[in-house]
């Protein structure tokens, strides 16, 4: 099957044609699958890292204790192992570096690579793309909840405690301090977006450079299961199914989800943008589209996964995966 990087783009059909299914005889993938111009990798907690060619076949394990997480850099995979930081060149390893403290999370741009700690009141790093050597740690107090980075490579924390840290070279200054349980963190041109949970749904707009508040909305659910951003709006999912649209601190639009809309432990719920579209795991487990300007629902295709990730929007198509396989999913242009 040709695939080709890219986004979903045209007519989403309702008549959706039959999956192709990539099995990998896996039971605990581990993230939503990550994609380059030519594989698919998925983040396997008993094999390692699963890598799937052009067509969809099996091509290769890379075995590391208890892989948590990946990110490109142009067609590089740098893997984030329990213990260890691993880069991946043309399916070969081109160095590995020992990581002091258990990993959390890993986010990469240009040449910077950035390490979250699992340990609350530990060491963020950030590591030298080229060659895994550490740039630049910092301390941290609290549990950092979600990182980004910005064009510039300019890294961004947000801790349980809603403190957002902002890193550049060896600089370290607190941007803002939030009260808010802080859930999620997101960069989108000069604006930083960050989700908070205090009982109530917060989504707060930051100026990248200041720190001051552009807006903020507070509603119950907001930032349940994260949130998606593009040039238009922030798109978030509550817990209730309710996909809502907001855009300078008001509501655009919602969209709910009809029939059952159930949780799973450890599923990642958070919508997704296409050029066109926003796609989410919505009521019955089904992979939901609806019109990202008006919320209408374009199409869903309804499956059984087993704690499904997020949809991947992929080439002429869309990319499922849950605990036990990868899907791929046609969409007619």
């Amino acid at each position: 099957m040709n695939r080709y990087h890219g986004y979903v783009s045209g007519e989403f059909e309702k008549d959706i044609l039959e999956v192709q299914t990539w099995n990998t005889d896996s039971r605990s993938i581990r993230a939503p699958p990550i994609t380059s111009q030519t594989n698919t990798f998925l983040i396997d907690g008993s094999e390692g890292v699963v890598t799937f060619g052009t067509d969809g076949q099996y091509e290769r394990t890379f075995d590391y204790v208890l892989p948590i997480g990946a990110a490109y850099i142009d067609d590089d995979l740098f893997v984030l192992g329990s213990e260890k930081l691993v880069r991946l060149s043309d399916n070969e390893v081109s160095w590995s570096v020992p990581l002091e403290v258990p990993p959390q999370s890993i986010k990469a741009t240009g040449d910077q690579i950035l390490v979250t700690p699992d340990l609350a009141d530990s060491i963020v790093s950030i590591h030298n793309a080229d060659t895994g050597e550490i740039v630049t740690t910092t301390s941290v107090d609290g549990t950092i909840s979600s990182a980004a980075f910005s064009e510039n490579g300019t890294g961004y924390l947000l801790t349980s405690r809603g403190t957002v840290i902002a890193i550049s070279g060896d600089q370290v200054a607190v941007l803002a301090d939030l009260d808010t349980y802080g859930t999620q963190i997101s960069v989108e041109k000069d604006i930083l977006y960050v989700a908070g949970n205090d009982g109530n749904g917060l989504i707060t707009a930051l100026d990248i450079e200041t720190g001051e508040i552009l807006w903020e909305i507070t509603e119950p659910g907001l930032g349940d299961w994260g949130f998606a951003v593009d040039d238009r709006h922030v798109y978030t999912l509550t817990n209730s199914g309710t996909l809502t649209a907001i855009s300078e601190g008001e509501i655009i639009w919602t969209a709910k989800s009809e029939g059952s809309f159930q949780k799973h432990a450890g599923a990642d719920r958070a919508p997704v943008c296409t050029d066109d579209f926003v796609m989410y795991i919505g009521s019955e487990m089904a992979l939901v589209v609806v019109d990202r300007e008006t919320g209408t629902e374009q199409g869903r295709y309804t499956w059984n996964p087993v704690s499904p990730n997020r949809p991947i929007p992929y080439g002429n198509g869309v990319l499922l995966s849950d605990q036990v396989g990868l899907y791929w999913l046609p969409v007619d242009d």
